[in-house]
This record gives structure tokens, C-alpha cells and sequence, in this order.
């Protein structure tokens, strides 16, 4: 879980960084939170994790609920223009402070483009 955190953090300060670097294109980058959704993630897990994951599952949220703000955000005028946002159940939210730092940011970009050999114009 601690790795799986850590890549959903990677997620947003990608975006982030993203939404920072298209400023002025009219293009716009924003990232989401579903929530905990009942699908069949961590099926293949072992351990008291895979019981834990059995045991909330009633609780969950249906994929059509988990999917309803990144539909949202595709589909709805009210978004227009917005860019550089996190977001949970139609609603701007707060992500880590880890998210918001712009030196951490650029150095996942640029090890982004290392490991891809893709690198983007200034």
C-alpha cells in the first residue's frame, strides 16, 4: 500500500506539473479521486490485505460512483478552463504538501522524461 500511495501521489503532481506548463494553451490538465471503489483490484492479493480489501468491499462505491467525476470533468461546461486541480466527488480538494512542491514536481518530470526518452520543448 505504502508504493501503491506513493504512485497515486506521482499522479497528482504530475498533473500538476503538467497544468503548470500548459498555463496559456487553453489546454487543461486536472487529476481525480474516486474513492474506494468495489471493482476487482487487489483480487490477486495475498494476506491480511486481501481480507481487509473482502471485509469494506460492501462499503465501496459502485464503478459507475467512482467513475462519476472523471465523467464529470470531461463532459460538464462547469469545468471549463479549470486546470491544475485535484479532485473528489465534483469538488476541488486538498492533495499531500508533497503535491504542491514545484522542486519535486520538476524532478518527477524530468525523471519522467529520462525513463521514457521523451523529452519536451522548452
Amino acid at each position: 500500500m505504502p508504493v501503491y500511495g506513493m504512485t497515486k501521489l506521482a499522479n497528482v503532481m504530475f498533473t500538476l506539473e503538467l497544468a503548470e506548463r500548459l498555463k496559456g494553451t487553453g489546454v487543461t490538465a486536472t487529476c481525480m479521486h474516486p474513492g474506494a471503489v468495489n471493482t476487482s483490484f487487489g483480487a490477486n492479493n495475498k494476506g491480511l490485505g486481501t481480507l481487509l480489501f473482502r471485509a469494506f468491499k460492501p462499503f465501496m462505491r459502485s464503478p459507475e460512483q467512482g467513475a462519476d467525476t472523471v465523467t464529470y470533468l470531461a463532459s460538464s461546461p462547469d469545468v471549463e478552463g479549470m486546470t491544475g486541480k485535484y479532485l473528489s466527488d465534483r469538488k476541488t480538494i486538498v492533495a499531500s504538501g508533497q503535491a504542491y512542491d514545484e522542486d519535486l514536481r520538476k524532478q518527477l518530470w524530468e525523471a519522467s522524461e529520462e525513463l521514457t526518452g521523451l523529452r519536451v520543448a522548452a
